[in-house]
């Protein structure tokens, strides 16, 4: 028997009352088994979504590779990149007679190149020099460049 039951169980109750009270604690019961079920699920259900959450984050990675071409660099980008190929060449300034091109436009299209990740930057307190990294080299190799 419940609790309430069990305290009312000397108290004199109508037949009525009685069962009303049974029914009611059954309800309780089955509530309680129900709520039990439910954090369960949900508990569950909250694995399943971090689960989903990773796996959507793997194919948008996977997605941004396949979709990423180098197709979005202009001519000059891969002038660019072609001539930090060279390991003599890291200043800009070195690059506008190779590219054909002003100062100003050469520094725009090396900070796009570093935003994209195709090139690195560094500097001392003088000077601001450039690299290739491994996204530069493809965009070369893939063009037979080098």
């Amino acid at each position: 028997m419940g609790l309430i039951t069990d305290l009312l169980k000397d108290i004199p109750l109508s037949a009525v009352l009685r069962e009303k009270l049974a029914s009611a604690e059954q309800n309780y019961a089955a509530l309680d088994t129900e709520n039990a079920i439910l954090k369960d699920d949900k508990r569950d259900l909250q694995v399943r979504v971090v689960e989903l959450e990773r796996q959507v984050d793997d194919l948008n990675q996977e997605l941004e590779k396949l979709t990423h071409v180098d197709d979005d660099l202009e001519e000059i980008e891969i002038e660019l990149l072609r001539a930090l190929s060279n390991p003599n060449v890291r200043q800009a300034e070195e690059m506008v007679g190779m590219v054909g091109s002003n100062l100003t436009r050469v520094e725009y299209h090396l900070r796009r190149l570093v935003e994209a990740k195709y090139i690195f930057s560094g500097s001392t307190s003088t000077v601001t020099y450039y690299g290739l990294k491994q996204k530069g080299r493809e965009v070369l190799i893939k063009r037979k460049m080098i």
